[in-house]
């Protein structure tokens, strides 16, 4: 089985985007947010309004570099259940100012491809 998707046109170049349900693990309540698929973050990462808008309570805080491995602060932790295409799993996303991302920690569960020419991502 695989999910495959085409890349976002909104952003230039056009990137792989998954369209992930992001639920409170202890309310149920969840949003749907477009979340680009980035091999090269570490773990994934909430927007600030999405972690507001959910009501989320952080339960731990980590210390975030940035691409040169320099400190950028504390950043607060959520415990969530993230899901997309038939899969679900409970994971700690890191808060952001940016746009919502899924990193390693979630990528590295499957073979994850990039299809450039055909600007498709697709899933195994």
């Amino acid at each position: 089985m695989s999910y495959k998707r085409q890349y976002s046109q909104q952003t230039n170049p056009a990137a792989p985007f998954l369209n992930v349900t992001i639920t409170d693990t202890n309310t149920d309540n969840s949003l749907d947010v477009e979340s680009l698929v980035d091999s090269g973050a570490d773990y994934c990462m909430i927007p600030r309004g999405v972690a507001e808008q959910l009501k989320l309570v952080a339960h731990n805080l980590w210390q975030t570099n940035d691409y040169q491995n320099v400190s950028t602060g504390y950043r607060a932790v959520y415990r969530v259940r993230i899901s997309f295409w038939q899969l679900a799993f409970n994971i700690d996303m890191v808060e952001t100012d940016g746009i919502a991302i899924i990193g390693r920690d979630v990528l590295n569960r499957f073979t994850t491809t990039l299809h450039g020419r055909q600007t498709q991502l697709e899933i195994k």
